[in-house]
Formats: structure tokens, C-alpha cells, sequence
């Protein structure tokens, strides 16, 4: 039996205030610079209730980076690949380059491999993007628009690299950043 349920409800709108907060903390002082004070204050509330949701700062971002990995759904397939691929890459270019999630996330995807943020960021964050590219490439495969002898991982790191490449070199992507990339790569991808 489940015992009965003690003082108020947990308010939905602040757990949101403060994934929020703390997104907004990362992209300006990064992780070393996150104050949890500064989190309670932008979202309005007190540092106990921040501590009674996250017993830290470590387990406060890495709900914050689960909260917001930048999940949205992809574009819908038109089948034509080529021109599918060219949408995938614009929509990660677009989310990518203009989040803040994205601004708070990108240098915890940086970190060591053994660094625990740096692991649930490169699992919340690109494990989803690896798998769509993934499987993109293979049904260009199966379709016969791509080389059946291709690398798909080394095309997924190519592919998804330059993104991470060119937002860590700063700065916005042109909008013809898609196209230029796959008018680079394209060569190796047809049979």
C-alpha cells in the first residue's frame, strides 16, 4: 500500500522554471559558472525548492540537458532522399544554431568522455540525431540513391561533424549550409 501523499503537490510550472533557469545559467556562465542561487532566482522561487527537486548541481543539469535535448521531430519524408537529407541537415542546422538549449548543451558535448554531463548530453543530444542519419543513409541504400558499400558511421560522424564543427567555429550557418554540404559529400554518397 502506498503511503498517503504528504504536504501540496509538486507545481509543474516551477520544475519548468527551473530547467529553464538553468538552461538560461549555462549558455551565459557554463557549468562551472552555474550558480544554484541565480537558478532559484530567474525562476522565481527558493533554493530549497531547487534542492528538493535536484540534490545538485551535477543532477540539476543533467535533468536540465534530458529536459531540453533539443528534441523536435524531424521533417516528414517527401521521398525524394536527396531532398530529404538536405531538410534533415537544415532542420539540425536551424535547431542547433538557434536554441538556447542548444547554446547551454553544446560545450557539455564537448567534455571528456568519461565525464558524466559530457555523457548524458552526448546520449540525450546526438545518440537521437546519430540514429536518424543512420537510418536516412540506409534507406538511401536500400532506395539505390546512395552506395551500398558506404560508411554509414563515418558518413553519420561527416554529416553531423560539420555541424558541430561550424558551431563551435561560431557564428551563424548561411542558409545555403546544407547544400554545401551535401554538394561536397554528395560525390562519395552515389553509386
Amino acid at each position: 500500500m502506498d503511503p498517503p501523499w504528504r504536504g501540496r503537490p509538486r507545481d509543474p510550472r516551477i520544475d519548468e522554471a527551473i530547467i529553464a533557469a538553468t538552461l538560461a545559467e549555462l549558455a551565459e556562465h557554463g557549468y562551472e559558472g552555474l550558480s544554484l542561487v541565480r537558478v532559484a532566482e530567474l525562476a522565481g522561487t527558493s533554493r530549497q525548492a531547487v534542492y528538493r527537486r535536484h540534490p545538485g548541481k551535477p543532477e540539476l543539469v543533467a535533468a536540465a540537458v534530458a529536459a531540453a535535448a533539443i528534441h523536435t521531430a524531424p521533417p516528414e519524408p517527401t521521398g525524394d532522399w536527396w531532398a530529404d537529407l538536405a531538410a534533415a541537415l537544415d532542420h539540425e542546422a536551424e535547431v542547433f544554431m538557434g536554441s538556447d538549449a542548444a547554446a547551454a548543451v553544446g560545450p557539455l558535448l564537448l567534455r571528456g568522455d568519461y565525464d558524466p554531463l559530457g555523457m548524458v548530453a552526448r546520449r540525450q543530444v546526438l545518440a537521437p540525431r546519430r540514429r536518424r542519419f543512420r537510418a536516412l543513409l540506409r534507406r538511401g541504400i536500400d532506395e539505390g540513391e546512395v552506395r551500398a558499400d558506404l560508411d554509414v558511421e563515418v558518413t553519420v560522424d561527416l554529416l553531423l561533424g560539420a555541424l558541430v564543427a561550424r558551431w563551435q567555429a561560431g557564428g551563424r550557418l548561411p542558409h545555403t549550409w546544407p547544400d554545401r554540404v551535401l554538394d561536397a559529400l554528395g560525390p562519395a554518397l552515389v553509386p
